[in-house]
């Protein structure tokens, strides 16, 4: 889990962008993906976030790049049966690929599930470049900067420094518990649910609610909501670069929704039009 929140530390042009630029983009991304239904469009946003991947650098690209795409890859299949059943109706004639019982599965159902596949990975897969490539500090200044409330704002850093530390804890109770003779990787799936990770799920509760107290006593001895003008260490402005990105997104989402416009994709029904019944 921690390989998606850990800051990794190069020398590449994305790296030297502003984090402001880098919430535009994810800004930018997010309400593009929710208002096309084309899987075109769809698949350029996610071409346009693996290049920032690719611009950044990032080290275990594929196996990165896998851990969501297995993961999301389960919504073509929900979101096929769902259409499938709630919308046999669709269209004049539906075009079923087969059926099951009461499960159809349709030429259009295949063609939502896929759309909404690329949907969800487009809105993935541009979170992580935020936090690989800028630190905690400049990331929550960035927040400051742009009016979002700081109790907000330390929420959401608290979490993301807890997530790597979920993981080390994680991984250094298996190890304990393995040299104790708890070997889990040699477990079947079964045993792993019903006994497997009971051993290890006790200790890591009590270790990280040990971590939260130490939090709650560390962030009141600093005075932690006191009524007073905050300052950040981290001076956080826009440069030449910034704006270059900043523009040449925006010309990447105009055109985007210009084509969805055109060809009517901008709602479910029309992406059933322009691609099942052209």
């Amino acid at each position: 889990m921690s390989i998606f929140v850990r800051y990794i530390h190069k020398d590449t042009v994305i790296h030297r962008l502003s984090p402001l630029t880098k919430i535009f983009f994810l800004g930018a991304i997010w309400v593009t993906s929710f208002l096309t239904y084309h899987p075109y469009t769809l698949a350029v946003l996610i071409a346009f976030n693996i290049g920032l991947w690719l611009l950044a650098r990032v080290p275990y690209l594929w196996a990165r790049f896998k851990i969501i795409l297995l993961t999301v890859s389960v919504v073509t299949l929900m979101w096929t049966l769902f259409f499938g059943f709630f919308h046999r109706n669709i269209g004049e004639n539906p075009h079923y690929l087969f059926s099951y019982g009461d499960l159809h599965f349709s030429l259009e159902g295949m063609t939502f599930g896929i759309m909404m596949t690329l949907k969800v990975l487009s809105i993935v897969t541009i979170i992580p470049i935020i936090m690989w490539t800028s630190p905690l500090s400049k990331f929550m200044a960035a927040l400051s900067k742009i009016k979002v409330p700081y109790m907000f704002v330390f929420i959401l850093s608290t979490a993301f420094r807890f997530m790597p530390l979920i993981d080390t804890t994680f991984s250094e109770i298996v190890d304990s518990q393995k040299l104790r003779g708890h070997d889990i990787d040699s477990m079947d799936i079964f045993t792993k649910i019903m006994k497997g990770y009971v051993p290890i799920a006790v200790p890591l509760s009590l270790s990280l609610l040990r971590g939260s107290e130490d939090l709650q006593v560390a962030i009141e001895t600093r005075a932690y909501g006191a009524p007073v003008v905050r300052t950040f260490v981290e001076e956080i402005t826009l440069k030449k670069r910034d704006y270059i990105a900043i523009i040449v997104t925006l010309a990447l989402v105009a055109g985007i929704m210009w084509y969805s416009i055109i060809t009517g994709t901008t709602n479910p029904m029309g992406l059933q039009t322009a691609i099942v019944y052209k």
